[in-house]
């Protein structure tokens, strides 16, 4: 089966760009040793041919930030932090989910079920971005300075995953649910065959494709909390005070920028640099672009992952479905134009 995978186009090619992704931002530091240009670029006889940020496509390829960083430089170093964090996010929902989701399908938590499907409807309604950041705010924001960058990260993580386990568990409870009703799982049990066993030797092995599937679309539903926590000034690689361009400057000028001491991300994790960009948007909009590509890229590679794990493991391919039901509904739902052409001649006006 894990074979067949990896040879499905949809999966190769989804999987093997953030491979190379992830394994490029960890050899970049080595391979490639970005230079710092100045607040304003000087050709060899003291011309102005640019201020920083500088645009793309010219002395840079994706061109720089304010502190004349390049781009590119920064958007693979994020990689290894926001696909990694958000990886260790992913596994600790599903690890939480998977203990949670396997006590609900016992009868013995069958009235706590439903208080849990209860509850998980009411966080359909309300932002998970904002429960997070009501969460973990005190201590990521207004307290950072008593607690160290890993208590402030294990909090902001700890918070991610407790947003997504109460419905996350009742998914994986419902999934549990349908395996224990197929019949070869019955006649398990009629043979004497202990719940642990019966799970580690029947259950087990119709569930885990199941959960590689959750497991990937946890991966787009963080790596976009990421993104939306940042907007609101909160971010998972932590923060340092830094004097930076408050980015008020016009494209065309050389006057130096005004400065201001600021809280910017540690690391060049995507979601920080899109909240980072949000200054320069007026004027240097490319800023704010290549993240949010990078990240829309990301999302997509990961949703060929999943449709081609769907095509394998469940033998699923819902775009022909749908094309298929469309030209069935086409034909059988309504009358059709022959029909309504002879109807109309029969009309008197």
């Amino acid at each position: 089966m894990i074979v067949k995978l990896f040879k499905h186009p949809l999966f190769l090619v989804g999987f093997l760009y953030l491979l190379l992704l992830f394994v490029a931002s960890y050899f970049v530091d080595s391979i490639y040793k970005p230079e710092i240009e100045p607040n304003v670029v000087y050709d060899g006889n003291g011309n102005v041919i640019g201020v920083t940020p500088l645009p793309p496509f010219g002395r840079h390829l994706l061109g720089t930030d304010e502190q004349g960083v390049d781009m590119l430089y920064k958007l693979i170093d994020g990689a290894k932090y926001t696909i990694g964090l958000v990886i260790l996010v992913s596994i600790l929902r599903l690890t939480f989910s998977l203990f949670f989701g396997g006590l609900l399908s016992t009868r013995f938590f069958k009235k706590t079920k439903g208080f849990l499907t209860n509850l998980s409807d009411s966080f359909h309604y309300a932002p998970a971005a904002l429960i997070v950041y009501v969460i973990a705010a005190p201590v990521v924001i207004v307290f950072s300075w008593a607690f160290t960058p890993e208590m402030r990260l294990i909090l902001t993580a700890g918070a991610l995953t407790l947003v997504a386990v109460p419905s996350l568990s009742l998914v994986i409870a419902s999934e549990i649910g349908q395996i224990n009703q197929r019949d070869f799982i019955t006649n398990a049990r009629l043979l004497g065959g202990s719940s642990f066993h019966i799970f580690r030797k029947h259950a087990a092995p119709y569930l885990m494709p199941r959960l590689l599937i959750l497991f990937t679309q946890q991966f787009i539903q963080v790596l976009l909390l990421f993104a939306h926590l940042a907007l609101l000034g909160l971010f998972m690689g932590g923060t340092v005070l830094k004097v930076t361009p408050t980015g008020l400057r016009a494209a065309n000028s050389t006057d130096p920028p005004p400065m201001e001491l600021k809280q910017i991300p540690f690391s060049h994790e995507w979601g920080g640099l899109i909240a980072q960009a949000i200054d320069h948007i007026s004027f240097h909009r490319w800023l704010i672009y290549e993240p949010v590509i990078a990240m829309t890229i990301t999302i997509f590679s990961t949703i060929l992952i999943v449709e081609g794990m769907k095509s394998v493991f469940l033998n699923q391919r819902p775009f022909r479905r749908r094309r298929k039901n469309q030209k069935t509904n086409q034909g059988t739902d309504g009358p059709s134009f022959e029909f309504l052409k002879e109807k109309r001649r029969e009309l008197p006006f």
